[in-house]
Protein backbone atom coordinates (compact mmCIF):
# COMPACT_ATOMS: atom_id res chain seq x y z
CA UNK A 1 0.00 0.00 0.00
CA UNK A 2 2.78 2.45 0.92
CA UNK A 3 4.70 1.65 -2.26
CA UNK A 4 1.55 2.12 -4.37
CA UNK A 5 0.95 5.55 -2.80
CA UNK A 6 4.55 6.58 -3.40
CA UNK A 7 4.34 5.59 -7.06
CA UNK A 8 1.03 7.45 -7.57
CA UNK A 9 2.46 10.52 -5.88
CA UNK A 10 5.57 10.46 -8.08
CA UNK A 11 3.48 10.01 -11.25
CA UNK A 12 1.20 12.89 -10.28
CA UNK A 13 4.18 15.20 -9.67
CA UNK A 14 5.79 14.15 -12.96
CA UNK A 15 2.53 14.77 -14.84
CA UNK A 16 2.16 18.22 -13.28
CA UNK A 17 5.71 19.13 -14.33
CA UNK A 18 5.13 17.89 -17.90
CA UNK A 19 1.82 19.70 -18.36
CA UNK A 20 3.20 23.04 -17.25
CA UNK A 21 6.56 22.70 -18.94
CA UNK A 22 8.38 23.68 -15.75
CA UNK A 23 11.73 22.49 -14.49
CA UNK A 24 12.71 22.43 -10.85
CA UNK A 25 16.07 23.13 -9.19
CA UNK A 26 18.56 20.35 -8.63
CA UNK A 27 19.00 19.11 -5.05
CA UNK A 28 22.74 19.68 -4.78
CA UNK A 29 23.07 20.40 -1.04
CA UNK A 30 22.58 18.10 1.93
CA UNK A 31 21.49 18.86 5.48
CA UNK A 32 22.63 16.38 8.10
CA UNK A 33 22.20 16.88 11.82
CA UNK A 34 20.02 16.17 14.87
CA UNK A 35 19.47 12.64 13.57
CA UNK A 36 17.89 13.62 10.24
CA UNK A 37 19.09 14.34 6.72
CA UNK A 38 17.55 15.64 3.51
CA UNK A 39 18.63 17.33 0.28
CA UNK A 40 17.74 20.84 -0.85
CA UNK A 41 18.57 23.26 -3.72
CA UNK A 42 21.92 25.01 -4.10
CA UNK A 43 20.63 28.55 -3.54
CA UNK A 44 18.69 27.75 -0.34
CA UNK A 45 20.18 28.51 3.07
CA UNK A 46 19.65 26.78 6.43
CA UNK A 47 18.81 28.81 9.54
CA UNK A 48 18.32 27.22 12.95
CA UNK A 49 16.14 28.81 15.64
CA UNK A 50 13.50 28.15 18.28
CA UNK A 51 11.00 27.26 15.57
CA UNK A 52 13.21 24.53 14.05
CA UNK A 53 15.08 24.58 10.76
CA UNK A 54 14.19 27.16 8.13
CA UNK A 55 15.55 26.31 4.67
CA UNK A 56 14.85 28.88 1.95
CA UNK A 57 16.50 31.27 -0.51
CA UNK A 58 17.65 34.56 1.08
CA UNK A 59 15.24 36.56 -1.09
CA UNK A 60 12.27 34.51 0.20
CA UNK A 61 12.42 36.22 3.60
CA UNK A 62 10.10 39.23 3.57
CA UNK A 63 8.60 41.72 6.02
CA UNK A 64 4.95 42.22 5.04
CA UNK A 65 3.09 45.52 5.18
CA UNK A 66 1.24 44.27 8.27
CA UNK A 67 4.59 43.77 10.03
CA UNK A 68 4.62 40.00 9.86
CA UNK A 69 7.77 38.12 8.89
CA UNK A 70 6.96 35.77 6.01
CA UNK A 71 8.93 33.23 4.00
CA UNK A 72 7.49 33.07 0.49
CA UNK A 73 8.85 29.63 -0.45
CA UNK A 74 11.02 26.99 1.16
CA UNK A 75 10.59 24.58 4.05
CA UNK A 76 10.51 24.47 7.84
CA UNK A 77 11.51 21.28 9.67
CA UNK A 78 11.08 20.48 13.32
CA UNK A 79 10.19 17.89 15.93
CA UNK A 80 6.85 17.57 17.73
CA UNK A 81 5.99 15.54 20.81
CA UNK A 82 2.23 14.82 20.95
CA UNK A 83 0.38 15.29 24.22
CA UNK A 84 -0.15 11.51 24.51
CA UNK A 85 0.90 8.36 22.69
CA UNK A 86 -1.18 8.32 19.50
CA UNK A 87 -1.15 7.13 15.92
CA UNK A 88 0.59 9.25 13.29
CA UNK A 89 -2.69 10.49 11.78
CA UNK A 90 -3.93 11.73 15.15
CA UNK A 91 -0.55 13.28 15.95
CA UNK A 92 -0.61 15.07 12.59
CA UNK A 93 -4.08 16.45 13.35
CA UNK A 94 -2.83 17.70 16.73
CA UNK A 95 0.22 19.31 15.10
CA UNK A 96 -1.98 21.11 12.56
CA UNK A 97 -4.18 22.47 15.38
CA UNK A 98 -1.02 23.68 17.14
CA UNK A 99 0.18 25.44 13.99
CA UNK A 100 -3.23 27.07 13.54
CA UNK A 101 -2.81 28.95 16.82
CA UNK A 102 -0.39 31.30 15.10
CA UNK A 103 -1.79 30.86 11.56
CA UNK A 104 -5.59 30.76 11.90
CA UNK A 105 -6.01 30.68 8.10
CA UNK A 106 -3.95 27.50 7.77
CA UNK A 107 -6.15 24.54 6.74
CA UNK A 108 -6.02 21.18 5.00
CA UNK A 109 -6.59 21.39 1.26
CA UNK A 110 -6.45 17.66 0.48
CA UNK A 111 -6.36 14.23 2.04
CA UNK A 112 -3.27 12.74 3.68
CA UNK A 113 -1.30 10.20 1.66
CA UNK A 114 0.82 7.48 3.20
CA UNK A 115 4.54 7.73 2.53
CA UNK A 116 7.48 5.46 3.27
CA UNK A 117 10.32 7.68 4.50
CA UNK A 118 13.49 5.59 4.72
CA UNK A 119 11.61 2.72 6.38
CA UNK A 120 9.58 4.99 8.69
CA UNK A 121 5.84 5.56 8.43
CA UNK A 122 4.96 8.98 7.07
CA UNK A 123 2.00 11.08 5.93
CA UNK A 124 2.01 13.78 3.24
CA UNK A 125 -0.82 16.28 3.76
CA UNK A 126 -1.56 19.15 1.40
CA UNK A 127 -2.48 22.40 3.12
CA UNK A 128 -3.22 26.04 2.34
CA UNK A 129 -2.26 29.13 4.30
CA UNK A 130 -2.87 32.84 3.80
CA UNK A 131 -2.22 36.34 5.03
CA UNK A 132 -5.38 37.94 3.66
CA UNK A 133 -4.44 41.34 5.02
CA UNK A 134 -1.37 41.26 2.75
CA UNK A 135 -3.07 39.50 -0.16
CA UNK A 136 -0.92 36.36 0.13
CA UNK A 137 -2.14 32.84 -0.64
CA UNK A 138 0.16 29.91 0.04
CA UNK A 139 -0.03 26.18 -0.69
CA UNK A 140 2.17 23.47 0.72
CA UNK A 141 2.78 19.91 1.81
CA UNK A 142 3.18 18.87 5.43
CA UNK A 143 5.26 15.69 5.74
CA UNK A 144 5.05 13.99 9.15
CA UNK A 145 7.16 10.97 10.10
CA UNK A 146 6.68 8.80 13.19
CA UNK A 147 9.72 7.92 15.31
CA UNK A 148 9.88 6.30 18.74
CA UNK A 149 9.67 9.49 20.81
CA UNK A 150 7.54 11.77 18.63
CA UNK A 151 6.98 13.09 15.13
CA UNK A 152 9.34 14.78 12.71
CA UNK A 153 7.67 17.23 10.35
CA UNK A 154 8.61 19.16 7.19
CA UNK A 155 6.41 22.05 6.04
CA UNK A 156 7.16 22.76 2.35
CA UNK A 157 5.38 25.80 0.91
CA UNK A 158 5.20 28.30 -1.96
CA UNK A 159 2.80 30.90 -3.43
CA UNK A 160 -0.30 29.14 -4.70
CA UNK A 161 0.28 30.32 -8.29
CA UNK A 162 3.72 28.62 -8.27
CA UNK A 163 2.52 25.23 -7.03
CA UNK A 164 3.14 23.62 -10.42
CA UNK A 165 6.82 24.56 -10.16
CA UNK A 166 7.48 23.80 -6.52
CA UNK A 167 5.33 20.75 -5.74
CA UNK A 168 7.52 18.50 -7.91
CA UNK A 169 10.53 19.87 -6.01
CA UNK A 170 8.83 19.11 -2.70
CA UNK A 171 8.18 15.57 -3.88
CA UNK A 172 11.87 15.09 -4.66
CA UNK A 173 12.90 16.56 -1.30
CA UNK A 174 10.57 14.09 0.47
CA UNK A 175 12.26 11.21 -1.32
CA UNK A 176 15.63 12.25 0.18
CA UNK A 177 14.43 12.49 3.81
CA UNK A 178 16.06 10.01 6.19
CA UNK A 179 15.69 9.51 9.94
CA UNK A 180 19.11 8.37 11.09
CA UNK A 181 18.64 8.50 14.88
CA UNK A 182 15.88 9.26 17.34
CA UNK A 183 17.61 12.39 18.67
CA UNK A 184 15.69 15.60 18.13
CA UNK A 185 16.19 19.24 17.53
CA UNK A 186 16.31 21.16 20.83
CA UNK A 187 13.24 23.17 19.84
CA UNK A 188 9.48 23.18 20.18
CA UNK A 189 7.24 23.30 17.11
CA UNK A 190 6.33 26.82 16.06
CA UNK A 191 2.88 28.07 16.99
CA UNK A 192 3.41 30.74 14.37
CA UNK A 193 5.81 31.31 11.50
CA UNK A 194 5.94 34.98 12.48
CA UNK A 195 6.41 37.06 15.57
CA UNK A 196 3.22 38.39 17.14
CA UNK A 197 4.82 41.82 17.40
CA UNK A 198 6.46 44.17 14.90
CA UNK A 199 8.09 47.43 15.95
CA UNK A 200 9.24 49.50 13.02
CA UNK A 201 13.01 50.00 13.34
CA UNK A 202 12.88 53.78 13.09
CA UNK A 203 14.45 56.80 14.73
CA UNK A 204 13.06 60.35 14.90
CA UNK A 205 15.51 62.92 13.58
CA UNK A 206 13.51 66.17 13.62
CA UNK A 207 10.26 67.06 15.37
CA UNK A 208 10.45 70.82 15.34
CA UNK A 209 8.63 74.03 14.45
CA UNK A 210 10.93 76.93 13.62
CA UNK A 211 10.59 80.44 12.31
CA UNK A 212 12.92 80.94 9.35
CA UNK A 213 13.71 84.62 8.94
CA UNK A 214 13.59 86.30 5.53
CA UNK A 215 16.87 85.94 3.67
CA UNK A 216 18.15 83.16 5.95
CA UNK A 217 18.05 79.38 6.38
CA UNK A 218 18.12 76.71 9.09
CA UNK A 219 19.67 73.30 8.73
CA UNK A 220 19.76 69.88 10.41
CA UNK A 221 22.31 67.15 9.87
CA UNK A 222 22.62 63.43 10.70
CA UNK A 223 24.79 60.46 9.89
CA UNK A 224 22.65 58.01 7.93
CA UNK A 225 23.36 54.39 7.04
CA UNK A 226 23.08 52.90 3.58
CA UNK A 227 19.75 51.11 3.13
CA UNK A 228 17.88 53.43 5.49
CA UNK A 229 14.73 55.21 4.28
CA UNK A 230 14.49 58.89 5.19
CA UNK A 231 10.97 60.31 5.46
CA UNK A 232 10.48 64.08 5.68
CA UNK A 233 7.23 66.02 6.18
CA UNK A 234 6.82 69.81 6.04
CA UNK A 235 4.04 72.27 6.85
CA UNK A 236 4.78 75.86 5.85
CA UNK A 237 2.92 79.01 6.96
CA UNK A 238 3.68 82.68 6.48
CA UNK A 239 4.50 85.29 3.92
CA UNK A 240 2.30 85.82 0.91
CA UNK A 241 2.59 82.29 -0.47
CA UNK A 242 3.49 79.81 2.34
CA UNK A 243 6.64 78.80 0.42
CA UNK A 244 10.22 77.84 1.28
CA UNK A 245 12.95 75.90 -0.48
CA UNK A 246 14.24 72.66 1.02
CA UNK A 247 17.46 70.91 0.05
CA UNK A 248 18.81 67.49 1.02
CA UNK A 249 22.58 67.54 0.55
CA UNK A 250 25.55 65.34 1.28
CA UNK A 251 28.46 66.79 3.25
CA UNK A 252 30.47 67.95 0.22
CA UNK A 253 27.54 69.77 -1.38
CA UNK A 254 26.54 71.35 1.91
CA UNK A 255 30.00 72.93 2.03
CA UNK A 256 29.47 74.29 -1.49
CA UNK A 257 26.02 75.59 -0.52
CA UNK A 258 27.46 77.33 2.57
CA UNK A 259 30.18 78.92 0.43
CA UNK A 260 27.49 80.15 -2.02
CA UNK A 261 28.96 77.98 -4.75
CA UNK A 262 27.05 75.84 -7.23
CA UNK A 263 25.88 72.64 -5.49
CA UNK A 264 24.06 69.42 -6.30
CA UNK A 265 21.10 67.99 -4.41
CA UNK A 266 19.25 64.68 -4.30
CA UNK A 267 16.39 64.61 -6.78
CA UNK A 268 12.92 64.12 -5.41
CA UNK A 269 13.90 65.59 -2.04
CA UNK A 270 14.61 69.21 -2.90
CA UNK A 271 12.94 72.27 -4.35
CA UNK A 272 10.06 74.55 -3.45
CA UNK A 273 7.63 73.49 -0.74
CA UNK A 274 4.25 75.21 -0.61
CA UNK A 275 1.90 74.59 2.33
CA UNK A 276 2.38 70.84 2.86
CA UNK A 277 4.89 68.39 1.37
CA UNK A 278 6.31 64.95 2.07
CA UNK A 279 9.02 62.82 0.48
CA UNK A 280 10.81 59.52 1.02
CA UNK A 281 14.49 59.02 0.21
CA UNK A 282 16.48 55.79 0.01
CA UNK A 283 19.90 56.44 1.53
CA UNK A 284 22.50 55.32 -1.07
CA UNK A 285 25.61 55.26 1.14
CA UNK A 286 26.87 55.88 4.66
CA UNK A 287 27.40 59.63 4.97
CA UNK A 288 26.51 62.82 6.80
CA UNK A 289 23.37 64.35 5.26
CA UNK A 290 22.11 67.94 5.63
CA UNK A 291 18.51 69.11 5.44
CA UNK A 292 18.37 72.84 4.64
CA UNK A 293 15.18 74.91 4.97
CA UNK A 294 15.91 78.02 2.95
CA UNK A 295 13.88 81.25 3.10
CA UNK A 296 16.53 83.18 1.19
CA UNK A 297 14.11 84.26 -1.51
CA UNK A 298 11.98 86.29 0.91
CA UNK A 299 12.75 89.98 1.44
CA UNK A 300 10.72 90.82 4.52
CA UNK A 301 8.50 88.07 5.91
CA UNK A 302 9.49 84.96 7.87
CA UNK A 303 8.06 81.49 7.41
CA UNK A 304 6.97 79.15 10.18
CA UNK A 305 7.94 75.60 9.21
CA UNK A 306 6.79 72.52 11.06
CA UNK A 307 9.23 69.72 10.20
CA UNK A 308 9.00 66.02 10.98
CA UNK A 309 11.81 63.76 9.79
CA UNK A 310 12.49 60.15 10.68
CA UNK A 311 14.57 57.29 9.32
CA UNK A 312 13.51 53.67 8.96
CA UNK A 313 16.67 51.67 9.58
CA UNK A 314 17.83 48.61 7.59
CA UNK A 315 18.39 46.66 10.83
CA UNK A 316 16.54 46.82 14.11
CA UNK A 317 18.56 48.55 16.87
CA UNK A 318 18.82 46.91 20.32
CA UNK A 319 16.00 48.98 21.84
CA UNK A 320 13.62 47.88 19.07
CA UNK A 321 14.54 44.21 19.57
CA UNK A 322 14.08 44.60 23.33
CA UNK A 323 10.70 46.28 22.78
CA UNK A 324 9.52 43.44 20.56
CA UNK A 325 10.59 40.91 23.21
CA UNK A 326 8.70 42.78 25.93
CA UNK A 327 5.54 43.04 23.83
CA UNK A 328 5.83 39.39 22.85
CA UNK A 329 6.12 38.47 26.53
CA UNK A 330 3.01 40.49 27.29
CA UNK A 331 1.18 38.84 24.40
CA UNK A 332 2.10 35.36 25.65
CA UNK A 333 0.92 36.27 29.15
CA UNK A 334 -2.35 37.47 27.67
CA UNK A 335 -2.78 34.07 26.02
CA UNK A 336 -2.45 32.35 29.40
CA UNK A 337 -5.42 34.38 30.67
CA UNK A 338 -7.85 34.63 27.74
CA UNK A 339 -8.95 32.42 24.86
CA UNK A 340 -8.80 34.27 21.53
CA UNK A 341 -7.74 33.92 17.88
CA UNK A 342 -4.16 35.04 17.37
CA UNK A 343 -3.55 38.59 16.17
CA UNK A 344 -0.55 40.80 15.52
CA UNK A 345 0.65 44.01 17.15
CA UNK A 346 2.49 46.71 15.19
CA UNK A 347 4.09 49.95 16.29
CA UNK A 348 4.87 52.00 13.19
CA UNK A 349 4.43 55.35 11.51
CA UNK A 350 0.92 55.93 10.16
CA UNK A 351 0.94 59.58 9.08
CA UNK A 352 -1.18 60.75 12.01
CA UNK A 353 -1.61 60.32 15.76
CA UNK A 354 -3.84 57.29 15.95
CA UNK A 355 -4.28 53.65 16.95
CA UNK A 356 -6.60 51.07 15.44
CA UNK A 357 -7.70 47.41 15.39
CA UNK A 358 -8.65 45.41 12.30
CA UNK A 359 -8.35 42.97 14.31
CA UNK A 360 -4.53 43.28 14.31
CA UNK A 361 -3.57 46.17 16.56
CA UNK A 362 -1.53 49.12 15.32
CA UNK A 363 -0.14 51.83 17.59
CA UNK A 364 1.10 54.74 15.51
CA UNK A 365 4.55 56.06 16.37
CA UNK A 366 3.20 59.60 16.00
CA UNK A 367 0.78 58.89 18.86
CA UNK A 368 3.53 57.37 21.03
CA UNK A 369 5.68 60.45 20.49
CA UNK A 370 2.80 62.87 21.02
CA UNK A 371 1.92 61.34 24.39
CA UNK A 372 5.59 61.45 25.41
CA UNK A 373 5.71 65.16 24.51
CA UNK A 374 2.86 65.78 26.97
CA UNK A 375 4.46 63.52 29.61
CA UNK A 376 1.44 61.21 29.36
CA UNK A 377 3.34 58.04 28.43
CA UNK A 378 1.27 55.72 30.63
CA UNK A 379 -1.89 56.75 28.75
CA UNK A 380 -0.56 54.54 25.95
CA UNK A 381 -1.49 51.49 28.08
CA UNK A 382 -5.10 52.62 28.08
CA UNK A 383 -5.02 53.22 24.32
CA UNK A 384 -3.60 49.74 23.74
CA UNK A 385 -6.26 48.08 25.90
CA UNK A 386 -8.95 50.09 24.12
CA UNK A 387 -7.81 48.55 20.82
CA UNK A 388 -7.43 45.17 22.53
CA UNK A 389 -11.07 45.46 23.56
CA UNK A 390 -12.09 45.77 19.90
CA UNK A 391 -9.91 42.78 18.96
CA UNK A 392 -10.98 40.42 21.75
CA UNK A 393 -14.69 41.26 21.62
CA UNK A 394 -14.57 40.70 17.87
CA UNK A 395 -12.78 37.38 18.33
CA UNK A 396 -15.37 36.34 20.92
CA UNK A 397 -18.19 37.06 18.47
CA UNK A 398 -19.80 39.81 20.55
CA UNK A 399 -21.91 42.37 18.64
CA UNK A 400 -20.51 45.33 20.61
CA UNK A 401 -16.94 44.81 19.34
CA UNK A 402 -16.97 47.98 17.21
CA UNK A 403 -18.60 50.22 19.83
CA UNK A 404 -16.03 52.80 20.92
CA UNK A 405 -17.57 53.44 24.34
CA UNK A 406 -17.61 49.70 25.06
CA UNK A 407 -13.91 49.53 24.14
CA UNK A 408 -13.24 52.40 26.56
CA UNK A 409 -15.13 50.47 29.26
CA UNK A 410 -13.05 47.37 28.56
CA UNK A 411 -9.81 49.36 28.85
CA UNK A 412 -10.98 50.90 32.12
CA UNK A 413 -11.85 47.48 33.53
CA UNK A 414 -8.40 46.16 32.57
CA UNK A 415 -6.75 49.14 34.25
CA UNK A 416 -8.78 48.52 37.44
CA UNK A 417 -8.03 44.79 37.49
CA UNK A 418 -4.34 45.49 36.88
CA UNK A 419 -4.24 48.30 39.48
CA UNK A 420 -3.21 50.76 36.78
CA UNK A 421 -5.85 53.42 37.37
CA UNK A 422 -3.21 56.11 36.82
CA UNK A 423 -2.99 55.12 33.14
CA UNK A 424 -6.75 55.61 32.80
CA UNK A 425 -6.50 58.97 34.52
CA UNK A 426 -3.74 60.07 32.13
CA UNK A 427 -5.89 59.00 29.18
CA UNK A 428 -8.76 61.06 30.61
CA UNK A 429 -6.39 64.01 31.02
CA UNK A 430 -5.25 63.67 27.41
CA UNK A 431 -8.77 63.61 26.00
CA UNK A 432 -9.89 66.45 28.25
CA UNK A 433 -7.10 68.61 26.79
CA UNK A 434 -8.31 68.25 23.20
CA UNK A 435 -10.00 71.28 21.67
CA UNK A 436 -13.30 71.39 19.85
CA UNK A 437 -11.45 72.38 16.66
CA UNK A 438 -9.34 69.22 16.84
CA UNK A 439 -12.49 67.17 17.40
CA UNK A 440 -14.18 68.67 14.35
CA UNK A 441 -11.19 67.97 12.11
CA UNK A 442 -10.95 64.41 13.40
CA UNK A 443 -14.56 63.65 12.64
CA UNK A 444 -14.41 65.23 9.20
CA UNK A 445 -11.14 63.75 7.96
CA UNK A 446 -10.79 60.34 9.56
CA UNK A 447 -14.42 59.33 10.17
CA UNK A 448 -13.88 59.25 13.94
CA UNK A 449 -16.76 57.42 15.63
CA UNK A 450 -15.56 58.01 19.18
CA UNK A 451 -17.54 60.04 21.67
CA UNK A 452 -16.19 63.60 21.79
CA UNK A 453 -13.02 63.68 23.89
CA UNK A 454 -14.27 65.70 26.91
CA UNK A 455 -17.15 63.24 27.30
CA UNK A 456 -14.75 60.29 27.00
CA UNK A 457 -12.73 61.81 29.83
CA UNK A 458 -15.86 62.19 31.98
CA UNK A 459 -16.89 58.59 31.22
CA UNK A 460 -13.52 57.24 32.37
CA UNK A 461 -13.65 59.21 35.62
CA UNK A 462 -17.20 57.99 36.28
CA UNK A 463 -16.25 54.35 35.61
CA UNK A 464 -13.21 54.58 37.86
CA UNK A 465 -15.40 55.94 40.66
CA UNK A 466 -17.73 52.93 40.35
CA UNK A 467 -14.99 50.39 39.71
CA UNK A 468 -16.45 47.47 41.68
CA UNK A 469 -19.78 47.62 39.86
CA UNK A 470 -18.02 47.90 36.50
CA UNK A 471 -15.81 44.86 37.15
CA UNK A 472 -18.78 42.77 38.33
CA UNK A 473 -20.68 43.61 35.16
CA UNK A 474 -17.73 42.75 32.92
CA UNK A 475 -17.07 39.44 34.66
CA UNK A 476 -20.06 38.06 32.72
CA UNK A 477 -18.17 38.83 29.50
CA UNK A 478 -14.66 37.90 30.61
CA UNK A 479 -15.17 34.65 32.55
CA UNK A 480 -16.63 32.61 29.63
CA UNK A 481 -13.56 33.57 27.58
CA UNK A 482 -10.85 32.81 30.12
CA UNK A 483 -8.46 29.88 30.09
CA UNK A 484 -9.48 26.97 32.32
CA UNK A 485 -6.30 27.21 34.43
CA UNK A 486 -7.04 30.87 35.09
CA UNK A 487 -10.61 30.05 36.10
CA UNK A 488 -9.33 27.47 38.57
CA UNK A 489 -7.23 30.21 40.19
CA UNK A 490 -10.33 32.38 40.37
CA UNK A 491 -12.03 29.84 42.61
CA UNK A 492 -9.79 31.03 45.44
CA UNK A 493 -10.07 34.76 44.72
CA UNK A 494 -12.69 36.37 46.99
CA UNK A 495 -13.09 39.30 44.55
CA UNK A 496 -14.20 37.02 41.69
CA UNK A 497 -17.81 35.84 41.30
CA UNK A 498 -17.35 32.19 42.31
CA UNK A 499 -20.80 31.20 41.07
CA UNK A 500 -19.99 32.41 37.54
CA UNK A 501 -16.63 30.63 37.58
CA UNK A 502 -18.10 27.34 38.83
CA UNK A 503 -20.85 27.51 36.20
CA UNK A 504 -18.34 28.04 33.40
CA UNK A 505 -16.07 25.23 34.60
CA UNK A 506 -18.97 22.80 34.74
CA UNK A 507 -19.91 23.75 31.17
CA UNK A 508 -16.41 22.65 30.21
CA UNK A 509 -16.79 19.36 32.04
CA UNK A 510 -14.34 20.31 34.80
CA UNK A 511 -15.15 18.95 38.25
CA UNK A 512 -15.10 21.65 40.93
CA UNK A 513 -14.09 20.78 44.49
Amino acid sequence: MNRYSDVCCALLLLLTTTLHGQTTPELTRQYRGHGISFAYPEDWEVQEGRGGLSVAPPEAHRRLGSGRNWVTHGLIAGFYQPSTQMELAAATDELIRRLQRGNPELRRSGTSREANVGGNSGLATEYANASTQDGILESGILLTVRVANGVWYWMMFCPVEQSATYFPLFGRIMQTVRIEQTTTLPVTPPESTASAVYIEPSISLVRDTVEVRAGSAVFYNWTLTRGSKLVAEFNVEGGLNNKVNVWLLDAANYQRYSARQQFSYFRGTSGTVKNVAKYEFGVPMDNVYYLVIDNGGAWFLPRKVKTYVYAILPQAPPNTIQGERLFNGMYQQLKTVFIFPDFHISIRHCGLENAFSDPDITLCTELVEGLADQKLETALSFVFFHELGHTLLRGWGLPTWDNEDVADEFATVMMIIGHQQSAALQAAQWWASKTSAQEALSKIWIDDRHTVSPQRARNIIRWLNSGNDLVKRWERVLIPNMQTDELMKGLHDPQVDRELVVGELRKRGVSVP
